[in-house]
């Protein structure tokens, strides 16, 4: 599932509450995964804005003036 996303187009903010529970639901499939030593495989894609790690795609969503960074 591609689920990493500033939100930074025009509807983006109205996905925010939802993509906020869905995030909630994907830690508990996560974890029950885990749980149950089920691989789990994590990709990459975002729009041609490729990160080379997590942090890295977490810090530029956070950084001051992201369009829909959450004060």
């Amino acid at each position: 599932m591609d689920v990493i996303s500033d939100l930074e187009f025009d509807t983006g903010p109205q996905l925010f509450a939802p993509a906020l529970e869905m995030a909630k639901h994907l830690s508990a499939l996560r974890k029950a995964a885990v749980s149950a030593s089920v691989p789990l495989i994590y990709i990459n894609h975002n729009f041609d804005r490729w990160r080379p790690d997590f942090q890295t795609h977490v810090d530029d969503c956070l950084k001051d003036g992201a369009k829909n960074r959450k004060q």
